[in-house]
């Protein structure tokens, strides 16, 4: 097996990784992998970096995990190397004393913001992590084969909406969908149909912390993102994560419903992994806190600013 099938399991292949075997539990695992893209995204914002240098640093973090014991090598330490990777990669790289000196800032609650860097980079705890970044690099690249290809939901959903049509809800998808909007949501027009599209792209983040890319394609990810965001958006009287009931309309082999499957690719045979998919992204709110999350599935009266902001990384692709 080689490529980008040789990085898909089923969830079921969860219970049996190094970490397991090595006597982690499953929560302590998915824990520990969450906490490390928590890190890696702090410390990606930080630097500054493009979507598409997070999303492979994410995609590298799990992948490593699905080879090595979280055991045997700190979450802090892979984050921190896989972030140093994707800049590499995605060339936008960035130096290693950088990315030294914001994960010291990011792992050290004492640092205060007024911190010397000059300092700091001379300090035994900033040469410590250029070491290990540098050592663990190579570790990496051994386990993920030098296979460093990654699907990005987010470029799927930049391709299927179009930055430019932000702030008119004129997106070629709502066109060929028959959307069940609440009596408050349809008088709004434009406005909700642009919370949808931004709310998905606030999801697409939230995914980088469980590893649903070993799971599915970026498309099916992408597409779950939007149907999550879609009815979470339409403020209707079921409850959103009452999964499949709310999800019934859209995840049909109704004809109508071809087109939006169309737009990101897909077909009537991928609904199954779709409603898969969708089911573990909704037990990932469930279950965990709201500072846990980039962006919340929320009625697009609750979204936020930052949604609108983070809009312009959208354009980027």
């Amino acid at each position: 097996m080689s490529g980008l099938q040789q990085w898909y399991f089923s969830p079921i292949d969860m219970l049996k990784t190094p970490s397991t075997v090595h006597g982690c539990t499953l929560e302590e695992e998915l824990s520990a992998r969450q906490k490390g893209v928590e890190l890696l995204l702090r410390v990606a914002g930080q630097l500054r970096l493009p979507v598409n240098a997070f999303v492979a640093a994410a995609s590298y973090f799990h992948r490593f995990y699905m080879r090595n014991s979280i055991r045997d090598y700190n979450y802090r330490d892979i984050a921190a190397t896989c972030i140093f990777l994707a800049t590499k990669v995605e060339e936008c790289g960035r130096k290693l004393k950088d990315v030294a000196t914001t994960v010291l800032f990011k792992t050290n609650a004492n640092l205060k913001p007024d911190t010397d860097i000059q300092v700091l980079e001379t300090s035994k705890e900033h040469k410590k992590w250029t070491e290990n970044i540098l050592v663990y690099e190579e570790t990496l690249l051994d386990s993920l084969c030098f296979d460093l290809v990654v699907e990005s939901p987010h470029a799927c959903l930049a391709t299927v909406f179009n930055s430019t049509a932000l702030g008119t809800g004129k997106h070629e998808l709502f066109q060929v969908m028959d959307i069940a909007l609440s009596q408050d949501s349809v008088s709004e027009g434009p406005q909700v149909l642009d919370s949808i599209v931004l709310n998905a792209w606030g999801i697409a983040h939230d995914t980088l912390r469980i590893p649903i890319c070993l799971f599915f394609n970026a498309r099916i990810i992408a597409a779950s993102c939007f149907m999550v965001s879609l009815v979470s958006c339409s403020n209707l009287s079921t409850e959103w994560t009452d999964f499949p009931s709310p999800f019934d309309r859209y995840l049909s082999t109704d004809p109508s419903m071809l087109g939006w499957l169309e737009k990101f690719s897909l077909n009537f045979s991928d609904i199954q992994q779709i409603s898969d998919c969708i089911f573990i992204m909704l037990y990932f709110y469930k279950t965990s806190e709201p500072n846990e999350r980039v962006q919340s599935p929320v009625p697009y009266q609750q979204a936020t600013r930052s949604a609108y902001i983070d809009s312009g990384a959208m354009a980027a692709y």
